[in-house]
């Protein structure tokens, strides 16, 4: 009986300390950076790891006992890769651990040096099969699981990388309808937020570039063009013209906000890599807007709303008439979208707090010490164990107790 008791206790003890375990993985990044030429004008080759993951004790902010600070900024030309860190010291992290969601972002910004190509290798074999893990680049969306590689030439680039647990396509089916009708979408925006809906339907064939063009006056949209991968068919687009934010979204985009939009192409999952390439969105913004709310046209973008943020996507001037200035976008899907600008003071206040805070925040940064975090976690690892010790004691003591006082009453 003795035995048996002590067996429960250990079994017990077991789920108590495995219990409590939740999900935790990391993938990395190799980021090298290389020569484009031999003479000289090139920065010497340089080789950094980042790496990403979860655990269910981090958070959002640096975690001492998860997170690893990066190298500050360097003085010259050079690459530089980071996590970016919301923290009163830390702002640069080499290791970002975050909390496991249905949806998590890491964001990674990489700068690389003059005459010079970045190449990016990871390897996510320790990712959940059950999630996607989705590079989105502003120019491109990379499916981390199925490609294992990318490339990157001089300049500076954000990358977001999300995790999902729930597959979901980029797209939603756009319902009937002819151009300018209004009323409630299929695509889950509520009614009563939706202005002008505009359809437009266009066969698409493999290798062709397919070209939406938009009539309606009040719809900002004026384009949509994309390389078809596939011979589909009639593909509807519509454009969703929204009276406020959309209710599918749960911030703001920073800046002044000209419209916000909703854009659905073709049926739920056809506007994937698979099945479309080079995506460009051509939208116009008045130019009396423009004037009345001091925007400084060059801040003007279009930006997405795909994994619980606001990316600000690849935007260009593409002409102006005596209305309108014209410009086009390059997205890796179709979702919520914003246009956004930048007042011209704030334009310029944003620009002169960001030369004169970098060094500061470097200079903070570079104060701790990386060793910092190993200390950390092993003081964890040590307590862990400790409280694990104390807990067996306590159960083997007790049993013995038991069966000590129990074999005392039989006498």
């Amino acid at each position: 009986m003795f035995k048996m008791k002590l067996i429960v206790a250990f079994v017990l003890l077991i789920t108590m300390c495995t219990g409590v375990a939740g999900a935790t993985w990391t993938s990395s990044i190799e980021i090298t950076a290389l020569p484009v030429s031999s003479d000289g004008s090139s920065p010497p080759p340089a080789t950094y790891v980042r790496t990403f993951g979860v655990d269910d004790n981090a958070t959002d902010g640096f975690d001492r006992n998860y997170d690893v600070t990066a190298p500050p900024l360097p003085m010259i030309d050079a690459l530089d890769t980071y996590f970016p860190c919301s923290h009163e010291v830390v702002t640069r992290l080499a290791t970002d651990m975050k909390a496991d969601a249905d949806t998590i972002t890491w964001t990674l910004k990489v700068t690389v040096p003059s005459n010079s190509t970045v190449n990016m290798n990871w390897n996510t074999s320790n990712a959940p099969s059950d999630k996607t893990l989705v590079m989105n680049t502003g120019s491109a969306s990379i499916d981390m699981k199925t490609q294992s590689s990318t490339t990157f030439e001089t300049g500076s680039y954000s990358l977001y990388i999300t995790s999902s647990k729930v597959v979901q396509d980029d797209t939603t089916p756009p319902s009937s309808g002819g151009g300018g009708s209004g009323g409630s979408g299929s695509s889950g925006e509520k009614y009563e937020n939706i202005e002008i809906k505009d359809v437009v339907r266009e066969y698409t064939t493999i290798n062709e570039e397919t070209s939406y063009e938009f009539k309606e006056e009040s719809n900002p949209i004026e384009t949509i063009k994309f390389t078809s991968l596939k011979n589909a068919g009639e593909i509807s687009s519509m454009i969703e013209v929204l009276k406020g934010r959309s209710t599918l979204v749960k911030n703001d985009p920073s800046g002044k906000v000209y419209q916000n939009i909703n854009i659905w192409v073709g049926k739920s999952g056809f506007a994937t890599s698979n099945n479309i390439a080079d995506v460009k969105v051509g939208f116009k913004v008045e130019k009396s807007w423009i004037e009345a709310n001091d925007i400084v046209v060059s801040t003007i973008r279009l930006c997405r709303y795909y994994g619980d943020v606001w990316i600000p996507l690849p935007t260009k001037k593409s002409g102006e008439d005596g209305k309108y200035i014209y410009f086009e976008s390059e997205t890796p899907g179709f979702s919520p979208f914003s246009i956004t600008g930048s007042m011209e003071g704030v334009a310029a206040q944003s620009s002169a707090a960001s030369l004169m805070s970098s060094p500061n925040t470097d200079s903070m940064s570079s104060t701790v010490p990386e060793q910092i975090d190993t200390q950390a976690s092993n003081e964890g690892v040590s307590m862990v164990w400790f409280v694990v010790g104390a807990l067996m004691i306590i159960l083997v003591g007790g049993s013995a107790y038991w069966m000590h006082k129990a074999k005392n009453k039989e006498k």
